[in-house]
């Protein structure tokens, strides 16, 4: 059985274009897919990779990306599938590894779109400047509570990066701490302490979590 000519290695196609050179055809593909399959060395395998993970790391790639639909069918021709995965040479922590190295590149803090998502989440809770330092911990909670079925959130780093950028704040404590409305102890709840501890594995509910 023929190889894939985008599982070929550059000494099989040299090869193929010296035996064969008036059968060679060199097609002009009308997207960067091929191209991304190659940079990343994607083949077929046994390793199940989300569609939602491969489009993800594809999307931050590609200068103009495909739509999700159009990406998926485009990948239908080239590898096999089962059910909502591919089947490819490598792991889902693989491609995560990538997508992480397009992560840590941007500063979150600078792109106008991170900052309308950042917004809406202000907008959610009221939270305005003022002079009730709440810990960022308390706040990130928060933030993770909202933005549990967004598809892309800010991690801890980066929220309080944009946090930088329209609260006053101290660092005390390995922790920065800022300056808000005391509205904001409206949410701030005795449930929400006890779950944030939860989630920090701490049974203690008493921690200071503003000046």
């Amino acid at each position: 059985m023929t190889k894939p000519i985008s599982e070929m290695t550059e000494q099989e196609l040299l090869k193929l274009l010296k035996n064969s050179p008036e059968e060679v055809k060199v097609y002009e593909w009308p997207d960067d897919i091929i191209e991304f399959i190659s940079v990343y060395n994607l083949k077929s395998g046994k390793e199940p990779i989300k569609i939602t993970l491969l489009y993800d790391l594809y999307k931050r790639w590609s200068k103009d990306p495909l739509n999700r639909h159009t990406f998926s069918r485009s990948l239908n021709d080239i590898f096999p599938k089962k059910d909502t995965f591919f089947l490819l040479n490598k792991g889902a922590l693989n491609i995560k590894q990538e997508v992480f190295k397009f992560l840590k590149r941007i500063d979150k803090s600078k792109s106008e779109e991170w900052h309308k998502h950042f917004k809406q989440y202000l907008d959610k809770y009221s939270i305005k400047k003022g002079g009730l330092f709440i810990k960022d911990a308390v706040l990130f909670t928060l933030y993770k509570q909202w933005s549990k079925r967004k598809i892309h959130n800010l991690s801890f780093k980066q929220f309080n990066n944009i946090c930088k950028c329209y609260f006053k704040n101290k660092f005390i404590g390995g922790h920065y701490w800022f300056g808000l409305d005391e509205s904001i102890q409206t949410f701030l709840t005795e449930d929400f302490i006890k779950e944030m501890s939860k989630r920090n594995g701490s049974k203690k509910t008493n921690k200071k979590i503003y000046l």
